[in-house]
């Protein structure tokens, strides 16, 4: 029996991840009396990109393998096909539409 080991690349895929979740930790180190909020608050996208772009890659390493059975689930698929359709064309809608997109949406928002 064979042993399964991470894909090509997922263990720097898993350091990144877990990096970007300890970085105010690190920052801390590495400059004593720096304000741990203010790097938490200033780096909160870059850190949630990190994450992301690593759970991606780590996918990505994984592909085909049973833990990753419910992603090719066919209802899943579906519905990531409908969100993304109209994720490429609502603006176009709005854009056609400009006059009940500006009384339900802005009007509703108190926007003028």
């Amino acid at each position: 029996m064979s042993r399964r080991t991470l894909g090509a690349g997922g263990p720097e895929f898993a350091a990144i991840g877990l990096g970007a979740l300890v970085l105010p930790e690190l920052a801390g180190l590495a400059w004593p009396g720096l304000n741990a909020d203010r790097v938490v608050g200033a780096l909160f996208t870059t850190r949630a990109c990190l994450v992301y772009f690593s759970l991606a890659g780590l996918t990505i390493c994984f592909h085909g393998r049973p833990a990753l059975k419910l992603l090719r689930d066919p209802r899943l698929c579906h519905m990531g096909a409908i969100s993304y359709g109209l994720y490429l064309y609502h603006p176009l809608v709005f854009a056609a539409m400009p006059g009940p997109y500006k009384r339900l949406v802005f009007n509703r928002l108190g926007l003028t």
